[in-house]
């Protein structure tokens, strides 16, 4: 038997970002690298949200640990955000995902990436190291409610981090094509990003 599910809602394509104005109202809380806080990114997205009431996490690295997270979750018990906004790459977006589930504050998660890579925007996993070893989380509690794709995030992004995220999202879609459960839906999607 196969089972294929993608809940979460995508908002594609240039200006799809105006979709924070209806998604987000009330408290936000943006996570993301310093790079978006200093470049102006984060502020200039918190601006097309509803927001009322806007808190930031800027601290997030490359592979999160279990540290980050915590302090993270700290935050969202503190502040009781209405939504989550994400934005950045794989790191960013599992950080989040992380702090909110280890929060156990019921607030709308919203991803936005920067990168093409991981496909965390679609997925309930969340990668946190520990150790220098990475573990996975695996959670339905984990999937974002909605992804905004805007293409007019990556023309801050230095080429050579958006091209390693085009060849990490090859390399993700090879191994799902050879995937022992594959399916008929999951090979569709991997053969449709070439």
């Amino acid at each position: 038997m196969e089972f294929f599910s993608c809940r979460t809602k995508i908002y594609m394509g240039s200006g799809s970002l105006q979709s924070l104005k209806e998604l987000v109202k009330g408290k936000l809380l943006v996570v993301c690298d310093p790079f978006f806080m200093e470049n102006g990114r984060a502020k200039e997205i918190v601006s097309l949200s509803g927001a009322t009431d806007v808190a930031y996490f800027a601290d997030i690295k490359p592979d999160p640990d279990v540290t980050l997270a915590a302090k993270g979750a700290a935050l969202v018990q503190a502040f009781t955000p209405d939504a989550v906004v994400a934005i950045g790459g794989g790191s960013t977006l599992d950080c989040a995902k992380a702090m909110l589930y280890f929060s156990g504050v019921e607030a709308t998660l919203i991803a936005v990436p920067t990168t093409s890579g991981s496909g965390s925007e679609v997925t309930d996993f969340a990668i946190l190291t520990h150790d220098g070893v990475k573990h996975p989380l695996v959670d339905e509690k984990l999937l974002p409610k909605a992804a905004i794709l805007d293409g007019s995030l990556l023309t801050a992004l230095p080429r050579s981090l958006i091209a390693d995220g085009g060849f990490d999202a090859i390399s993700h879609a090879l191994e799902a094509l050879v995937a022992t459960n594959a399916g008929a839906i999951t090979d569709a999607l991997a053969t449709d990003s070439f």
